[in-house]
């Protein structure tokens, strides 16, 4: 049981770090106008000087603001030890953030006592799940203002690449990543069909979020991702779709630092899946236990949508999705059949979520068994001939 719970806890660190960074590239990369919102929660970007290192070290982190203060806390997901940031607030109070579009300098100071038991309960209500996370630990929750020491109303991509000391390798870092110049890991676009592509691929997603939702409100279990992104959604307290995002965004990490190419239809699945089923969540209401008949049907359905699907997203040659793309650097990495990476990787998958509580039941072993012929049959609709490792990795 320690092995599992330290497995998890490993799962969580690496999630949540890099969550971290996918917030702090597109919160960069946008200048502001991205990452600020999330799901309903205001976010910031904290760099402080490492206590150790010297050097700037930034941080994706939600804050409540009060006043002409901003609250952090030093939470670190429920992990039993503060986070870093936090000890270097203590060696070093002054610290940068940038909220929005806006840069500002701020000094750092922990509260305590009654002013700690106030802010804690106006925290609470915005993210309950830190009820959860000081149950489980000994220590207690540091929870620091942010005040401001001097505003700086500079585009925040300009104040970086001029102050020497903000946190220059992230972002470094992922543009390096997304760099065709650098890197030559895009598969090529398809220019005359572009417009086309784009429209089908669409649809596709649509279909894709359809089929997810269909099998989650069906109650009898899921594919093995979804499994685990409706597991981790009920921790921390974000959508499935949102979740199927971030979850997306950490996969293709993976799959990239494993010299794996993907095209713009993998950018593209991670982005526009999720939302596509959390409209379809919200519409389609969820089937009761006592209606077997109707059960089967919408997790069927989902299925029969998901093989329709699949052969609509590969039939438009945009690159394999962040799942696929990362079974395809597995099987390259390891020598091992396309089949058999598939295998391994969702047998951990579907482990990692049913631990955490995720929908896994007999649908999940019924979509198992289906997904492969209905991806076939999807093909042969639409008359669909990928490329070989893209049809193993699909079935």
């Amino acid at each position: 049981m320690q092995f599992w719970q330290g497995l998890i806890r490993r799962l969580f660190r690496l999630f949540f770090t890099t969550t971290d960074l996918v917030t702090q590239w597109v919160y960069r990369f946008s200048k502001g106008a991205l990452g600020h919102k999330q799901a309903g929660y205001n976010i910031l970007l904290l760099t402080t000087i490492g206590r150790k290192s010297g050097k700037a070290r930034t941080h994706a982190l939600l804050y409540l603001k009060v006043e002409e203060n901003w609250v952090v806390v030093a939470s670190n997901g429920g992990n039993p030890k503060h986070p870093d940031w936090y000890f270097n607030l203590l060696n070093q109070p002054k610290a940068t953030i940038q909220v929005g579009k806006f840069i500002f300098d701020v000094e750092a100071c922990t509260v305590s006592g009654v002013e700690h038991s106030i802010l804690w309960q106006l925290l609470l209500d915005i993210w309950p799940a830190y009820a959860n996370y000081q149950a489980g630990i000994q220590r207690e929750i540091p929870i620091l203002l942010l005040k401001p020491v001097k505003p700086i109303r500079r585009n925040g991509v300009n104040l970086i690449l001029h102050r020497s000391k903000i946190h220059m390798d992230v972002v470094k870092s992922s543009l390096a990543i997304i760099s065709v110049k650098r890197i030559s890991m895009f598969i090529p676009i398809h220019r005359k069909t572009f417009l086309r592509d784009v429209v089908v691929i669409q649809a596709g997603f649509a279909l894709f979020g359809f089929s997810i939702a269909a099998m989650i409100r069906s109650n009898l279990g899921t594919s093995a991702w979804a499994v685990l992104e409706v597991a981790l959604s009920n921790i921390v307290l974000l959508t499935p779709g949102t979740m199927s995002v971030i979850v997306g965004f950490v996969v293709l990490l993976a799959a990239i630092s494993l010299k794996e190419k993907i095209g713009w239809g993998t950018i593209a699945n991670i982005l526009f899946i999720g939302p596509w089923e959390d409209f379809f969540l919200w519409v389609i209401p969820s089937v009761r236990n006592d209606n077997p008949i109707l059960q089967y049907g919408v997790l069927l359905i989902g299925i029969l949508a998901m093989g329709i699907a699949t052969a609509i997203y590969i039939g438009v040659d945009a690159g394999a999705g962040p799942r696929d793309s990362l079974m395809l650097a597995v099987k390259r990495k390891t020598g091992l059949s396309v089949r058999v990476a598939r295998a391994s990787i969702e047998l951990f998958v579907v482990l990692v979520g049913w631990l955490l509580k995720g929908p896994l039941g007999v649908g999940t072993l019924i979509f198992a068994i289906l997904i492969g012929p209905a991806v076939q049959w999807g093909f042969k609709l639409f008359k669909v001939q990928p490329h070989k490792n893209l049809v193993e990795a699909s079935v």
